[in-house]
């Protein structure tokens, strides 16, 4: 087992790299609880099964802006990444973020949870303005993002 965790820390980098997020900016080491406003991630994550219907031509269904691209596996797998990992807090100096004083902007993210094949993971992520969860699919080896819609504070 990975007790270092590098693959969470891995996997929020990508985020970082990916929404140009500043990181001389503070980190919140407590994560979000949720990847959602207003429902468990056990509701927000059933949202995104992938429904079987016939003659479908589109292989993803969306909700806001998220694909309807996971398995009843994914979803398993995700929730008990999220039981094992309830005790996690961010390491800020693995992310590189340096900000320190009060008056810093700061951001906050939850655990990334990862699918079990490890083409997808969903986060949420916020700072002083608010927060978004995206989700992330490996397509030809590079990550790639979709958003909600978001929430503002």
């Amino acid at each position: 087992m990975d007790t270092s965790n590098a693959e969470i820390y891995d996997l929020v980098r990508i985020l970082i790299r990916v929404k140009d997020l500043d990181t001389t900016c503070r980190l919140v080491l407590k994560p979000f609880e949720s990847l959602s406003v207003g429902e468990p991630d056990s509701v927000f994550l059933e949202n995104l099964l992938i429904e079987k219907r016939p003659k479908q031509k589109e292989k993803y269904k969306t909700i806001g802006s998220l694909d309807k691209c996971l398995t009843r596996s994914d979803l398993d797998y995700m929730l008990r990444q999220k039981s094992r990992l309830h005790d996690f807090q961010w390491d800020s100096t693995r992310l590189h973020f340096t900000g320190t004083r009060q008056y810093d902007g700061k951001y906050s993210f939850s655990v990334p949870l990862v699918s079990a094949d490890r083409t997808k993971f969903i986060i949420s992520y916020g700072g002083w303005w608010g927060g978004r969860t995206a989700l992330f699919k490996k397509v030809n080896n590079n990550w790639e993002a979709q958003e909600t819609i978001g929430w503002v504070y």
